[in-house]
């Protein structure tokens, strides 16, 4: 029986168009671009599209597959950019970090992550444990020494970056050209019993991972220690306190952006 009968046809519905795979051609291209120059997702599906009207002018597809990037796209791409890399996608967040930061024999997917890593602190089982991370590339802290040293250095704190209870802060430095150059990332977890991540921190605990940064900073040719003199902040008086906690002379000023938003 080669068509449906009508009592069929009045069942069959189509909840919602059928997707339409990606060209392997431009996912070749868009993998490309994640892998060499991390271009955000956004400004991907610019890319692409000029690439795919380059090559087949301005025609969303053929009878088999389709030349542009939809907004789901972005997932299956990171997939195979993690499969490629060796990245579990099965296994755990806590099981992954533990691999590759462990002091005994780990095992990234890159050897820069090991190069980067100033200070691992697993997840412990108690209430008042917290994942901390700190990353700083070898080219960051030649940056650091260069820019940052007996200078300035900028801090700030985000929030909200992924599913985890994650907190974030941002140190960076200012070049010869007045362009902010981030040097370190701080990152640790909230309190397990906290309602909101954003409020789970105190001037302690930056203080303690700001020592930790310090020291793992070393000393420069001169054997000096790494010194700032010049703090810039928002009012956030508990990471200003960790400022001055970790450099008792450090001078202590106003970022110009949030003064003029109070």
């Amino acid at each position: 029986m080669l068509e449906h009968s009508q009592s069929c046809e009045e069942l069959v519905l189509m909840a919602q168009k059928p997707r339409i795979p990606l060209h392997p051609d431009p996912r070749i291209y868009a993998l490309t671009l994640l892998q060499d120059n991390l271009v955000p997702i956004s400004q991907l599906r610019l890319l692409c599209r000029k690439w795919a009207n380059d090559h087949w002018g301005d025609i969303p597809g053929d009878t088999h597959h389709r030349y542009t990037l939809t907004r789901y796209e972005s997932t299956s791409l990171y997939r195979t950019l993690a499969r490629e890399s060796g990245m579990p996608q099965q296994s755990g967040a806590v099981g992954n970090l533990e691999k590759w930061f462990r002091a005994d024999n780990p095992q990234p997917p890159n050897p820069l992550l090991t190069q980067s890593c100033m200070y691992y602190r697993p997840l412990g089982d108690g209430e008042n444990d917290r994942f901390i991370l700190i990353l700083s590339t070898p080219q960051q802290r030649q940056l650091a020494w260069k820019h940052g040293h007996k200078q300035q250095i900028l801090m700030d704190g985000t929030f909200g970056v992924c599913s985890a209870k994650l907190l974030v802060f941002i140190l960076m430095v200012i070049d010869e050209r007045g362009i902010g150059i981030p040097v370190a990332l701080i990152l640790f977890t909230a309190l397990k019993h906290a309602k909101a991540t954003h409020a789970s921190y105190d001037g302690a605990i930056l203080e303690e991972l700001l020592q930790k940064w310090k020291d793992g900073m070393g000393v420069n040719e001169e054997n000096e220690a790494f010194e700032i003199c010049v703090g810039n902040t928002d009012n956030d008086t508990r990471e200003r306190n960790a400022l001055q906690g970790t450099w008792l002379s450090i001078h202590l000023i106003l970022c110009l952006f949030h003064t003029w938003q109070s």
